[in-house]
């Protein structure tokens, strides 16, 4: 994608492609991130949290984006002023091709953060089992929460389903990972260690 293609995608509605192969238009990008500033979130469903009128994430990520844009601007003209779609826009002028190639790079990180805020690509299968380099079964999360250590990689990063032989299994404890053949070993060792469990306990 060069630098017009991001520019346009971020403040400009496009063409897109949909998981089942159709194409739709869709809004600009910002106008995407701005709407969901708007969409309130709370918290888990089994806690007593008052839910937000807004999206926190949203919100620090325009807020982030925006100081980004503006110190870019400030780099290449001297001058921050405009919005951050005007800011943006104002970037498809540029003609330095050093400066072309560094701000193609800025805006498509713009466009993975904003896309992964908003579509997220799908979690990976927890296994809830020992890890067989390290032994350990769960971690503790960014939130604090305890979530399993082992987990599985089964979609793309479009959302769409991986063929078997291109899953992978992680250990975020120990940061072993397992792909291919190497699975099938894996997935025995985790059957072997169930009934040497259920052994134990009888």
């Amino acid at each position: 994608m060069t630098l017009r293609d991001n520019i346009h995608r971020l403040v400009r509605p496009h063409m897109t492609r949909r998981p089942d192969g159709t194409h739709a238009t869709v809004d600009p990008l910002l106008s995407q991130l701005a709407a969901a500033v708007h969409t309130s979130r709370g918290g888990r469903r089994d806690s007593n949290e008052t839910p937000l009128p807004v999206n926190a994430a949203a919100m620090d990520l325009w807020a982030a984006l925006d100081t980004q844009a503006r110190a870019e601007e400030l780099d290449r003209t001297g001058t921050a002023r405009g919005t951050l779609g005007a800011i943006i826009t104002r970037w498809e002028t540029e003609t330095r091709p050093t400066t072309v190639a560094h701000l193609e790079h800025v805006t498509l990180d713009i466009i993975d953060q904003i896309t992964s805020l908003l579509d997220p690509p799908p979690k990976r299968r927890p296994l809830r089992k020992p890890c067989p380099a390290c032994d350990q079964t769960w971690v503790l999360n960014s939130d604090g929460d305890r979530v399993s250590a082992l987990t599985a990689g089964t979609h793309d990063a479009e959302g769409a389903m991986l063929p078997p032989s291109e899953y992978d299994v992680a250990c975020s404890a120990c940061d072993a990972v397992w792909t291919g053949q190497e699975l099938t070993w894996l997935l025995q060792v985790i059957a072997d260690t169930r009934a040497e469990d259920i052994m134990q306990a009888s």
